[in-house]
């Protein structure tokens, strides 16, 4: 693997084995970008050509406020396992292969489960 010269002006503030470590980190975040988080866009751009077919599930629903709601709903769901699993490689795979983890898999899907009640109440 080819790294970047360090400049010469960032000597003083960290050694060269932690320069490139700090890159192969950064590798590490852009090959989750583009062979994770791309397919998951792909995956969401096709629910949203879906989302009419969504949205006429809930045409029994008079009320457009709990349609909407449940059209959300519906797509969050759908999109639930991919973020699950990316977020669970970032934390357990890329962060503990550079030390930066300290979150335990309970911790994990604890937050998780958190941040989906707090996107239920923001919905």
């Amino acid at each position: 693997r080819t790294y970047h010269p360090q400049p010469s002006h960032t000597l003083k503030l960290q050694d060269e084995a932690t320069f490139k470590s700090a890159q192969e980190y950064a590798r590490s975040h852009y090959k989750v970008g583009l062979y994770l988080y791309w397919p998951i866009s792909m995956c969401n751009l096709l629910i949203l050509w879906n989302h009419a077919y969504l949205w006429n599930l809930t045409t029994s629903i008079s009320n457009i406020y709990v349609r909407f709601y449940l059209d959300s709903l519906i797509t969050a769901i759908i999109g639930l396992p991919l973020s699950l699993g990316v977020g669970y490689y970032q934390t357990f795979v890329i962060e503990e292969r550079f030390g930066f983890n300290n979150q335990t898999r309970k911790d994990f899907f604890k937050d998780f489960i958190k941040s989906l009640a707090i996107d239920n109440v923001i919905t």
